[in-house]
């Protein structure tokens, strides 16, 4: 994917919007990652903004575990074709 965007560079006009449309052309082909990338933000969103919302408004909240990484979420290094 990498050696196809840089190729794109100095054919011209437009290559921002080459390099746009490659990209939602590869993920959308691509619905496993899209549905991992959806589910990591509702992760981290319902992390760091739910459950914090939630302590600051009730509290009999749970606590974050003491052990939960902070910032970390694990992927599988990309195969480069």
């Amino acid at each position: 994917m990498a050696e196809l965007l840089k190729r794109g560079w100095g054919a011209g006009p437009r290559f921002k919007q080459r390099v746009e449309k490659r990209i939602i052309d590869w993920f959308e082909g691509r619905t496993d990652l899209t549905q991992k990338l959806e589910n990591v933000i509702s992760a981290v969103w319902e992390e760091n903004i739910i459950r914090p919302l939630q302590r600051l408004t009730d509290a009999s909240a749970a606590e974050p575990p003491p052990e939960s990484p902070v910032n970390v979420v694990p992927f599988a290094r990309p195969m480069l074709a």
